[in-house]
């Protein structure tokens, strides 16, 4: 059943949740490509395409869809790119909002406003990355599939896979919303998703395999991290302090009507697709745990996880559910390294605390978004300090950039100077060191270097000391 809202007024709700969801990131554009270095990478990777250089991707396996495109981007400020990104996370609220009207959902506006406003979606929609576009592919092929057009479902899966490969996951939900009851018609559905995808992934991974001369692009990383990081991660990190509070009152509302009996799905979420649903969720959450490094790898849950949200409470809850999600991009801002380059001058409400010996802020008048967007500025400036203190330095000095060193090589002309090393492995350390050669890191690298098994102090290095201004 669809809801009974005349065509204009459809048109109208969507057009209001894009302008919603667009004009709010509008403030946070202009601050470089982003606080995560994978963002400058992307940046990196587009120079060279731009300039005529040859594919070579920002890291493996590559992400082919958003660094080719913002091959036409690089000549513009960054903003532009950035600009990209959030009319990407506006399509993809739109999309979902689209969806939940078609099965008949009441308030879908509401679920597409909480959606833009989940504090690692809206970090992560005004910077260069390719979370969002993923996403907005997903919800495509999603969308696609309940439509029962299969071949476009494939071809959306396949574009959402070359923007992030572990998107593929997403088909196993989608065959199930193929089922219909007849095994022939699953198969035949399959294939078609199936063929179109992954002649769509093939054909975007071409220029990496001539690159690479074969298939040494498929290479991944593994982290290691402990329960309390993870589940910390997995949490604040995605929802926020605010929005993680309202989730356990969600689960805590399911709870308390699960014991008293009363159906613990409403009805207006169609059992097949809540299957599918969940089944997104839970593959998307083993593919983080995998690699539990980043709260933003669970983005693809995020549109998932309030479409059931958002039929297992009732109107109320549902209400405050989304201005919980508003609130928690905006306010309680948690994050470490309060002592470093890119952290934030907090407000008189603001408490420090130290936590596995790692200092942590927390600010109630700042929130993730204030606090990221601060953090952009602060580290470009840090950067363009560091650029003024080159000529300064020794002929022979080696300094050590580590997470800048994307940003340093897209901000200085090439070619790169020669002293600016990512991080010397231990040999060339203790080369450097022979020589006396002037070793100095940049902010937080030193603990950068330790994870990666670099005494950087023991090896006689320091702080590279410049003026910020």
């Amino acid at each position: 059943m669809t809801t009974r809202v005349p065509p204009a007024q459809r048109k109208l709700r969507d057009l209001a949740i894009f302008a919603t969801a667009l004009s709010a990131r509008l403030p946070f554009l202009a601050a470089g490509y982003g606080l995560d270095p994978d963002a400058w990478r992307v940046a990196e990777s587009a120079r060279r395409l731009a300039r005529g250089e040859g594919y070579l991707p920002s890291r493996c396996p590559g992400y082919p869809v958003v660094e080719f495109a913002n091959a036409w981007l690089v000549r513009w400020p960054a903003w532009t790119s950035n600009l990209v990104t959030a009319v990407f996370s506006a399509v993809a609220a739109t999309l979902l909002v689209r969806h939940m009207r078609q099965l008949g959902m009441q308030r879908a506006e509401w679920t597409g406003v909480a959606f833009v406003f989940v504090p690692v979606v809206f970090v992560n929609s005004v910077v260069t990355l390719d979370y969002l576009w993923a996403t907005m592919f997903i919800l495509a092929a999603w969308s696609s599939a309940h439509g029962e057009r299969w071949a476009l479902a494939g071809l959306c899966l396949g574009v959402a896979m070359r923007c992030r490969l572990s998107s593929g996951v997403v088909g196993i939900a989608l065959v199930m919303l193929a089922w219909n009851g007849d095994h022939r018609v699953l198969l035949r559905r399959t294939v078609v998703m199936a063929g179109v995808a992954l002649a769509t992934v093939i054909a975007c991974y071409a220029p990496a395999y001539r690159s690479f001369g074969g298939l040494g692009f498929l290479t991944f990383v593994d982290a290691r991290r402990s329960l309390v990081d993870i589940a910390f991660t997995a949490s604040v990190g995605v929802w926020g302090i605010v929005g993680s509070l309202a989730l356990l009152g969600v689960v805590a509302y399911v709870g308390l009507a699960f014991l008293r009996r009363k159906h613990a799905l409403a009805p207006t979420v169609p059992r097949k697709t809540g299957r599918a649903a969940v089944m997104v969720i839970a593959l998307e959450i083993l593919v983080f745990l995998r690699l539990p490094s980043e709260a933003a790898y669970l983005i693809p849950v995020v549109p998932f996880a309030l479409l059931l949200a958002h039929g297992v409470v009732s109107p109320l809850v549902h209400k405050l559910v989304v201005v919980a999600m508003v609130v928690s991009s905006f306010t309680f801002g948690l994050w470490a390294n309060v002592t470093e380059v890119g952290s934030v001058q907090p407000t008189r409400l603001a408490v420090t605390f130290t936590a596995a010996g790692l200092p942590l802020l927390i600010d109630p008048l700042q929130g993730p978004v204030q606090v990221d967007h601060l953090r952009r500025l602060s580290s470009s400036r840090y950067v363009q300090a560091v650029i003024a203190q080159l000529p300064q330095l020794e002929a022979d000095a080696v300094v050590i950039c580590g997470t800048f060193l994307p940003e340093l090589r897209v901000t200085l002309p090439a070619p790169l100077d020669r002293r600016l090393k990512e991080l010397p492995t231990v040999a060339e350390l203790d080369s450097y060191q022979r020589k006396h050669a002037p070793i100095y890191f940049l902010d937080g690298q030193d603990r950068y270097g330790t994870q990666h098994g670099r005494d950087l102090h023991g090896l006689g290095a320091r702080k590279l000391a410049v003026a910020v201004r």
